[in-house]
């Protein structure tokens, strides 16, 4: 499958595809992946790891209510590691991402490196009719503007969700947004530091060094 800014990236749209199952529920709640294990143990009758982060959806499930059902279930955080080897050295692309009803914040770790794997084949995204007319055309006026799909990123970007969940206008280094962009930014890193994030204490690359076992 080849979906480029959506597969193995962390923008709106594609935490969008992750919550599409729960959409007849009519609910606005932001959910994750991590929530199914907690989902399906209650299902059970049985109760969740203490070690599990997400909660059980059976509450969103079984309401009869649209909108938010759960109040506290105003925001959600995403990250990526790596994917695939697509990089020298089987290196990845660090990423944090907070999701709020306005707004979605990125921070790239190693904006040096390619987030869509190297130039010479782009290779963290499926070959495909889609990927090989986005790279032949890169200099067409239609196509350049979506091509940042597989060019380097800035360290922080700041989309606003009321303009649509493609993410091509980035506030982050809108003074302007300034302080909504601290905050939002205070408010990721806070939470990562409550999951013990490796990222926040220094120990991010640990992923770095763990063994790909998928022949490259």
């Amino acid at each position: 499958m080849s979906k480029p800014l959506i597969i193995n990236r962390i923008f709106a749209i594609g935490a969008e595809e992750a919550s599409a199952w729960l959409k007849p529920c009519s609910s606005s709640d932001f959910i994750s992946f991590i929530d199914l294990a907690p989902t399906l143990l209650e299902a059970a009758g049985l109760e969740p790891l203490s070690e599990m982060t997400g909660k059980s959806l059976i509450n969103i499930l079984t309401s009869s209510h649209s909108g938010r059902v759960d109040p506290l279930r105003n925001q959600i955080l995403a990250g990526l590691e790596r994917h695939a080897y697509s990089r020298p050295g089987n290196i990845g692309y660090p990423c944090r991402c907070i999701h709020t009803d306005d707004y979605l914040y990125i921070h790239n770790y190693k904006p040096e490196r390619w987030p869509a794997g190297n130039p010479d084949t782009y290779s963290d995204i499926d070959n495909s009719p889609t990927k090989k007319y986005m790279i032949t055309h890169c200099n067409d006026e239609k196509v350049g503007e979506f091509f940042l799909a597989f060019g380097k990123r800035p360290r922080e970007e700041l989309y606003s969700m009321k303009d649509g969940y493609a993410c091509l206008n980035n506030m982050a280094y809108d003074p302007s947004y300034g302080k909504i962009k601290e905050e939002i930014k205070n408010l990721l890193e806070n939470t990562l530091r409550e999951q013990d994030d490796p990222r926040m204490f220094g120990k991010g690359d640990v992923s770095d060094t763990y063994k790909y076992y998928l022949k490259p």
